[in-house]
């Protein structure tokens, strides 16, 4: 059977000592079906760089950082 695909949501505010943890968490997770991990970053001044990836196949992640937390 098919497995329907997930989104994993992210939400981070300058607390990138969290962020490592989270996305090791996402990246051992065993869902057979496709899944991505969107990270959110609206930290004023810190831009988030994905730089090298661990992902399965079926996985992927993606960072999306706006200019500040009104955006």
């Amino acid at each position: 059977m098919n497995k329907p695909p997930i989104s994993c949501v992210c939400m981070t505010y300058g607390r990138t000592w969290l962020l490592a943890e989270a996305i090791e968490s996402y990246l051992r997770q065993d869902y057979a079906g496709t899944s991505e991990l969107l990270i959110v970053n609206d930290f004023e001044g810190l831009t988030l760089l994905l730089t090298t990836s661990r992902c399965k196949p079926n996985q992927s992640i993606r960072v999306v950082n706006l200019p500040d937390r009104k955006s």
